[in-house]
């Protein structure tokens, strides 16, 4: 009897993690503005995912049929979030090979690290050995006169193309922005920039590759832009602390949350329209475009459906694996991408792990015939 209703327990359990899995698998269909609690939700996706697939684990080790429920659930989602590798794309003997990468490098160091000279020359090196043809950068920032950035990685360079923007913003004496370089000649340039209270920027840079054009984007969306004491609740979360749910501590818990999620809703306004900006400018392209940017979104969001639509994600052509570009939360959150179309063949893709910023750079090789 006692076995009989734990299986009941167990199995009642993993029915309410199979509502919280679809409901937070259909986020990504869902304007999180206006649906801001299911767009938090999915950003619990992969570890409802995770929590399901060890239902069915445990109901075929019980030699139980009930492991159809959980993976049944699962199924539908599996492709929107787990990149998997269908080889690169077929590659002709003729045309241009670009190694491209996109890279939020948080400023080089200029605010987050005491030691940032010594993290702008690691970072630089690093960038230097990448052996890159186009190099597009979020939160950019040349440093003053005794870190000049900019003169440091067009040594890594073969020409001098680049493109710089920086936010209308300062942030004390640190102003950011974003950079594309290049190693073959731009031919045309502009920026659009968000209206209002956000400094966010996207740039496209029409780049001559051969006889042919080549538009990349590069594109930084709306951020959080959490304050100090929220990335301390964030964090308290995240690590289970006991004073989360320390009762005397409800009152300053609860005003915790509600700032975070204030914070989410209105940066998932603005995100949402720099998201409709950015695919209606890909779509005016008269050029095969290159997009590189940090979206700030999972690739099971909104956000990212609707810039990836008509797109090839070079991640999910030619898959690394299960990897992370963003450092810190959630294991698993990928919310920096190359993405591409026209005549584009991606080679290689790769995240390298390393650690000079909070998101990992990204990595494409690709031909252009």
């Amino acid at each position: 009897m006692l076995r009989k209703l734990l299986k009941h327990i167990i199995l009642l359990v993993n029915i309410v993690f199979v509502a919280l899995m679809f409901v937070s698998g259909i986020a990504r269909w869902l304007n999180p503005a206006e649906h801001t609690a299911i767009a938090l939700l999915g950003l619990f996706f992969p570890v409802l995912l995770l929590i399901n697939v060890g239902f069915v684990i445990w109901w075929v080790v019980c030699r139980k049929w009930l492991f159809l429920v959980p993976l049944i659930a699962v199924a539908p989602f599996v492709p929107s979030y787990i990149d998997f590798s269908f080889g690169s794309d077929n590659v002709s003997p003729n045309g241009w090979q670009i190694r491209a990468m996109s890279y939020n490098a948080h400023n080089f160091g200029l605010h987050a690290r005491p030691d940032h000279q010594q993290a702008m020359k690691e970072i630089v090196e690093f960038i230097g050995s990448e052996n890159l043809d186009i190099a597009c950068f979020q939160e950019y920032s040349n440093g003053d006169k005794d870190l000049p950035v900019h003169q440091q990685l067009l040594k890594s360079f073969k020409y001098s193309h680049l493109q710089i923007r920086k936010s209308p913003y300062a942030y004390g004496d640190l102003r950011d922005g974003l950079a594309t370089y290049s190693n073959y000649p731009i031919v045309g340039r502009n920026c659009e920039r968000s209206d209002g209270e956000t400094d966010n920027i996207l740039i496209y840079t029409d780049i001559a590759v051969g006889a042919d054009t080549l538009r990349v984007f590069n594109c930084h969306l709306q951020s959080y832009k959490f304050s100090a004491s929220e990335y301390d609740f964030i964090e308290k979360v995240n690590s289970l602390k006991s004073d989360v749910y320390d009762k005397s501590k409800q009152d300053e818990n609860r005003e915790g949350l509600r700032s975070v999620y204030r914070r989410m809703r209105k940066a998932y306004e603005w995100r949402v329209k720099q998201a409709a900006t950015l695919k209606r400018l890909i779509a005016e392209s008269p050029y095969q475009v290159l997009v590189c940017g940090d979206f700030n979104d999972t690739q099971s969001s909104y956000v990212y459906r609707l810039v990836s639509r008509g797109l090839h994600d070079s991640q999910r052509v030619i898959s690394t694996g299960w990897r992370n570009t963003y450092r810190r939360f959630f294991p698993g959150v990928r919310i920096d991408y190359i993405l591409y179309n026209g005549s584009l063949k991606c080679i290689s893709f790769r995240v390298p792990q390393v650690d000079y910023s909070d998101h990992r750079p990204v990595v494409g090789e690709y031909q252009m015939e």
